[in-house]
């Protein structure tokens, strides 16, 4: 098989949470690159990943836009990966290979995305990528997280739902303060009262911890929802 990989510099490097960095990534090389949203990237960094197996492999998190070079967005949460990337920043140069994976969203006559945590990522460039289609439909997306300052993108999505009213976004707490006016809980809980509010023939796309992602798919189902309209991935 022929390598595909790209060099790529960092050219964005910013907090979104206190556990979580974004970054922007530059693409070099010849055109085409582009995407579908949904799809991820994987990461060689120099040097390789150390005692790490295999490449690190991101959602990515931001819709393509035609523009050149191309720019993709990944939201890089704890674990091995944060390791390996946290000495890089702005400037840094690195391998990308991709895009790869199926994880895409047809047009419908409605979206309902369900995220969590860094599950938000692929959620955000399918919002994108969604909006930018002619005559699209409404597109709801349900963001948890335990804390206000564990939402990733907050004022972007909350900005974005106030311009745009095809977009409807709903952020939910599960330690949520007093002062918090917003849903609290977990996603699973929520999913009756939106359902509802969409369109028949609506598509669901969920993303996030296992155990959060077999209950959201269970309370889908239990409310009717036809397998073929589900997809989901976990971590």
């Amino acid at each position: 098989m022929a390598r595909t990989e790209r060099n790529a510099r960092i050219v964005v490097r910013r907090p979104l949470s206190e556990r979580v960095n974004e970054l922007v990534l530059e693409i070099e090389g010849p055109a085409p690159f582009r995407w579908r949203a949904g799809q991820y990237v994987t990461l060689h960094p120099e040097g390789g990943v150390g005692a790490h197996e295999g490449p690190l492999a991101y959602s990515i998190a931001s819709a393509w836009d035609g523009a050149q070079p191309p720019r993709l967005a990944l939201a890089v949460g704890p674990g091995s990966g944060a390791d390996v990337l946290a000495p890089l920043g702005e400037g840094a140069e690195l391998a990308v290979d991709g895009p790869f994976g199926a994880f895409t969203l047809p047009d419908a006559p409605g979206a309902l995305l369900v995220g969590a945590g860094t599950g938000v990522a692929p959620l955000r460039a399918h919002a994108g990528e969604w909006l930018a289609r002619p005559g699209a439909g409404p597109v709801t997306l349900v963001a948890g997280a335990r804390t206000q300052g564990d939402l990733l993108w907050h004022d972007e999505f909350t900005e974005l739902a106030r311009r745009d009213a095809r977009f409807v976004y709903v952020p939910v707490l599960s330690q949520a303060p007093g002062d918090w006016s917003g849903r609290t809980g977990y996603v699973q809980a929520h999913l009756a009262d939106l359902v509802a509010r969409l369109p028949a023939g609506f598509l669901a796309r969920l993303c996030g911890a296992k155990p959060m992602v077999v209950e959201c798919l269970s309370a889908f189902r239990s409310l009717g929802v036809a397998e073929e309209r589900l997809e989901a991935e976990s971590y």
